[in-house]
């Protein structure tokens, strides 16, 4: 294939199109991308402007171009598997709306021609990666359109489900994206059915999407031999989750290989691809009679109690004037019915909006069914009114836990649960991306049994007659487990704090913005935050509480006595070097040969409170003018000291440790 100097990039890549053999493809891809290094040498030239802002170009109508995230994730795919000798599988974990379904289809894609383009390119030019990044993308989009030309499927590549009724929606989605003559080179199915031997045969890339299903069940721990399978036999699998794990089960299926750790939520959130829910957490101790704050928690077992606590919440939570947009809930199957009935009667208005969605059969459902009439099951066009806003109040077990792309939801419920999953998943149905005008503000609620861990025992007439009433092991489920189908309705209880492994248990009493809750912004700076201990807390006082005020107060004091100090610590803790006065940390003075010595230039340094004269402790025994005048006071500034990251970090660790000891 010839290529000359044309009037854009792009037309020198549509060259590509007319090609009509993989071999001719294949012997063009190196001359052109020395076309491409050459041209981005020269930053002047349009060439090269054009291709550092390439856009993927998906085959679909609208020809949609995928983010910049998506193609790192692709591009972490392919260093840290399939260039990889020693791993052979990687999960990806994006949030819902980040895109993982187009992500999916692109990698299944560029697994058709078996990276060829790719791994062609590595092996050439090795460096080339590294000297030129910005070819990845133009690569990617070469990659699909030689895949174009591929007439056989082995090997073979598959995208696996875990919900069989996503995967009609995943297959229609990569018709409608690659095209249905690439998509056609693709194969479909559940995990559940590769069981059958023969659709693992010749199989080497396998792509799951919602991997976090990996041995939830007994039924599911199919994934597990089925990747292992893949893996003995030279093939490479992807997994792609939205629940935020550290550490689970899942991930010794996967290798613990996370492969797209340079994206955080606030990329997701800042680009607008997430949108910033709020979120509440809710204690049902509260729903005890006579409970008070302060008051001993224990094991809740009054069911009347809990349903009727629930549904008071939600009624107080929804406009007097009618449900104003669509809302889903996902409880327990044993308490739907009772709710149902409970909001009935609070919230007469909402008997048309209201439809339970479930499996064909489910016990619960047929109680629902016998109650308030066959009405009351959601349907397909119930479904689709919620995507499009109308006003559904949609309750489910589990049903739409992914795969819910309804950007008008307002409301989400979630009953007490200890699966991270669940409640991730759950907040995920409200992270669709939506004009902040058509909907101001999302609200997530989350019940919880209590903030000490009680449980919470109940059964409702959604239970099924023929469940054991017997404790077992499954009521005490590991946290990084996912609730099974048969699990009782026995949990402790867990916070958001909890799902997003942060460092300390907080417990909101008001709402938290999403993106101060992920940023953990009350909960890093310490001078600024509570955490709520439920029996140390008067409860006029925590309704007065303005976290947000507060801050913006302690911060005014700490600028005012920062410059009271900051030169005479700095002057102190300096010494001359060469004719130069060099500002270091004094770990070694602190701590001792545990401690450094190193200066500005290697590391930050910031100079910090010794104990027990925390600044949060000043503030609280002094108050804004008897800080200030504590820091004025020269004999005081012993008690600060330049200290590095590091060295920071090690004198809170020994004073936690000291603390335990005493």
């Amino acid at each position: 294939m010839a290529i000359s100097f044309g009037s854009t990039f792009r037309s020198e890549f549509e060259k590509f199109k007319s090609v009509e053999s993989t071999s001719e493809f294949l012997n063009a891809t190196i001359e052109f991308v020395q076309f491409m290094t050459r041209y981005l040498g020269e930053p002047t030239h349009p060439y090269c402007k054009e291709i550092k802002e390439w856009k993927v170009r998906l085959f679909n109508k609208d020809e949609h171009c995928l983010y910049d995230h998506q193609v790192a994730a692709i591009r972490e795919c392919f260093d840290a598997v399939i260039l990889s000798e020693d791993l052979n599988s990687g999960y990806c974990f994006m949030p819902t709306s980040a895109g993982k379904g187009h992500i999916l289809m692109t990698l299944a894609g560029l697994a058709v021609g078996d990276f060829s383009i790719q791994k062609l390119v590595f092996d050439s030019m090795p460096d080339v990666w590294a000297q030129y990044p910005n070819i990845f993308s133009v690569l990617v989009s070469l990659g699909l359109e030689y895949s174009k030309l591929i007439t056989h499927k082995n090997p073979r590549t598959q995208i696996l489900v875990h919900d069989t009724e996503i995967l009609k929606q995943i297959e229609t989605d990569c018709n409608d994206l690659l095209g249905k003559k690439l998509a056609s080179k693709v194969e479909f199915f559940s995990v559940q059915a590769l069981r059958s031997e023969k659709r693992r045969e010749n199989l080497k890339y396998v792509i799951i999407d919602e991997c976090h299903w990996g041995n939830a069940t007994e039924e599911e721990t199919v994934q597990s031999s089925l990747i292992a399978q893949v893996k003995a036999t030279g093939g490479k699998a992807f997994g792609f989750t939205a629940s935020p794990y550290q550490d689970g089960k899942f991930q010794d299926t996967w290798s613990k290989n996370k492969l797209n750790s340079r994206y955080d939520f606030n990329y997701y959130l800042d680009n607008k691809i997430l949108y910033p829910i709020t979120l509440k957490e809710v204690n049902l101790q509260n729903a005890r009679v006579g409970f008070k704050e302060g008051d001993e928690e224990s094991d809740l077992m009054e069911k009347e109690q809990v349903i009727n606590f629930i549904a008071d919440h939600i009624k107080t939570v929804l406009p007097v004037e009618g449900l104003d947009a669509p809302a889903i809930c996902f409880f327990s199957s044993v308490i739907i019915p009772d709710l149902v009935e409970a909001l009935f009667e609070r919230r007469p208005d909402l008997k048309p909006a209201i439809k339970v969605l479930s499996s064909e059969g489910a016990f619960f459902a047929n109680k629902c069914k016998e109650m308030f009439g066959e009405s009351i099951l959601a349907t397909d066009i119930d479904i689709q009114r919620l995507k499009t806003g109308e006003k559904i109040f949609l309750i489910s077990r589990q049903k739409l836990l992914v795969g819910l792309n309804a950007p008008y939801l307002k409301y989400c419920f979630i009953s007490p649960t200890n699966s991270k999953i669940i409640i991730m998943q759950g907040l995920g149905r409200l992270m669709r991306p939506v004009d902040y005008q058509k909907v101001p503000r999302k609200l997530a609620t989350l019940f919880l049994t209590s903030l000490s861990g009680k449980k919470l025992d109940i059964s409702g007439k959604g239970a099924d007659p023929g469940e054991t009433t017997e404790k077992t092991e499954k009521d005490d489920l590991n946290l990084n487990d996912h609730d099974s189908p048969k699990t009782r309705y026995t949990t402790t209880s867990m916070t958001l704090s909890e799902a997003y492994d942060l460092p300390v248990p907080v417990f909101y009493k008001t709402e938290v913005g999403f993106k101060d809750f992920i940023n953990q912004t009350r909960i890093k700076d310490g001078n600024t935050v509570e955490v709520l201990k439920r029996k140390f807390i008067d409860p006029e006082e925590l309704i007065k509480f303005d976290p947000i005020a507060l801050r913006e107060r302690v911060s005014r004091i700490r600028d005012m006595v920062r410059a009271q100090y900051k030169k005479a610590i700095m002057d102190r803790d300096s010494k001359t070097i060469d004719g130069r006065r060099i500002w270091s940390c004094q770990g070694k003075r602190v701590l001792g040969k545990e401690g450094c010595e190193r200066s500005q230039t290697e590391v930050n340094l910031e100079i910090h409170h010794l104990a027990p004269y925390t600044f949060a402790e000043l503030f609280r025994k002094f108050g804004e003018d008897g800080t200030l005048a504590w820091h004025s006071d020269p004999k005081n500034l012993e008690y600060l000291v330049t200290l590095c990251e590091g060295c920071h970090d090690l004198i809170h660790t020994k004073e936690a440790s000291d603390h335990e000891v005493a």
